[in-house]
């Protein structure tokens, strides 16, 4: 289990656990020190690998409960709440995301998601001006740089897809 959180990599006499095993063992031992931040936050990632998006979302808030707030806990919140609405922002998840933004006006990851629900939205002007914000966060090399671009670019159409050139080939043609 690689990927799996150090705290979730658990073995027993040489014989690994599976993961869904260490999901329930982490829990079983969250029940005895709820107050275990280590443990949460071993958990919420777990839980979102497992797709359990409604249990992330709630570790992600006991966390926050536990800890001061960072960008990252918050977003991450967001995130859980966005995966288990289909992505779609409830109103929960767009306060954590501004929360974040006031924490660190420089943090990408909840710049992005504010642009792109500005956008689901069709706030056109509000998209344009959070992805610009985000784009000039940017040095270059960033990998969701390319995917900002676009959102830039759909909310300048609003929304709408560009008409090909008229002498634009449609297709490549080979001899």
């Amino acid at each position: 289990q690689p990927a799996a959180p150090m705290a979730l990599r658990v073995v027993e006499e040489g014989n690994p656990v599976s993961f869904s095993q260490a999901i329930t063992r982490v829990e079983t031992q969250l029940l005895l020190t709820p107050d275990d931040t280590d443990g949460w936050l071993a958990l919420a990632p777990a839980y979102m690998q497992a797709r359990r998006y409604a249990d992330a979302a709630n570790a992600y808030r006991r966390i926050l409960e536990l800890t001061p707030p960072t960008p990252d806990t918050l977003t991450d919140l967001a995130q859980a709440l966005l995966f288990e609405n289909e992505g779609v922002a409830p109103p929960e998840a767009l306060a954590v995301l501004e929360q974040a933004v006031e924490l660190d006006p420089a943090h990408p990851r909840s710049r992005f998601f504010l642009a792109g629900d500005a956008t689901r939205r069709q706030d056109w002007d509000n998209a344009i001006n959070q992805w610009n914000e985000l784009i000039a966060l940017a040095g270059g090399g960033e990998p969701w740089l390319e995917v900002a671009q676009n959102g830039l670019s759909v909310a300048m159409a609003r929304g709408e897809t560009p008409p090909e050139e008229p002498n634009a080939p449609s297709s490549v043609q080979g001899d």
